[in-house]
């Protein structure tokens, strides 16, 4: 079943173009603001200390990418699984952020929004590979 407007539910439209929306934003906060004021939340410290912010960021963009890809081809099947990419890429930062909250003074609600959004993802792919309409 294609990926359009007739075929899937009111919350799916809404969301599908807000996943790669917001990956965009997220990569291009990351890539684009100077790597002092980031540092300075110890959150976005501990993940520039992992991986440098920018390949967090281009991660996100080439997810965003690769979901604007697959909404213009109207597949379903490709959307799903750019959905289950950013929830894993989301799983693994909140699953960081977790790690730096137990282990410094970051806070322990950048993980929750993460995992937040890897539930949103989750959620809305299962959603579309039930087919609901």
């Amino acid at each position: 079943m294609p990926l359009t407007r007739a075929t899937i539910t009111l919350a799916s439209r809404v969301l599908l173009p807000s996943f790669p929306a917001l990956a965009t934003v997220l990569g291009g906060v990351w890539i684009l603001t100077p790597r002092p004021e980031l540092r300075a939340t110890p959150f976005y410290a501990g993940l520039d200390d992992l991986v440098p912010l920018d390949a967090w960021g281009v991660a996100f963009v080439a997810i965003a990418a690769t979901q604007i890809a697959a909404l213009l081809a109207h597949s379903r099947k490709a959307y799903e699984w750019t959905l289950a990419v950013l929830a894993v890429w989301l799983l693994v930062i909140g699953a960081v952020g977790f790690w730096f909250a137990l282990n410094s003074n970051a806070s322990f609600i950048a993980p929750a929004w993460h995992w937040f959004g890897a539930l949103a993802c989750v959620a809305t792919a299962l959603s579309l590979d039930a087919r609901e309409q």
